[in-house]
């Protein structure tokens, strides 16, 4: 994570609690349809590796460029 994004406290606290936590762009969250709270599955092309996490929070498009 880049030292000048600020997380909501519930989004540091998801952080804290869950390995699995990530915290997801506006635009990609938008353009999937997700939402705080989904769990969203990676497959990798060889079917041997899927990465699981739970979305805690959103980065906002602003801070991405």
């Amino acid at each position: 994570m880049y030292p000048t994004t600020i997380f909501r406290p519930r989004c540091s606290s998801g952080f804290k609690n869950n390995r699995s936590a990530a915290a997801v762009g506006r635009l990609l969250m938008r353009k999937h349809g997700w939402k705080v709270g989904d769990v969203v599955t990676l497959r990798g092309d060889s079917n041997r590796l899927d990465i699981k996490f739970l979305i805690v929070g959103e980065i906002p498009a602003d801070k991405l460029s």
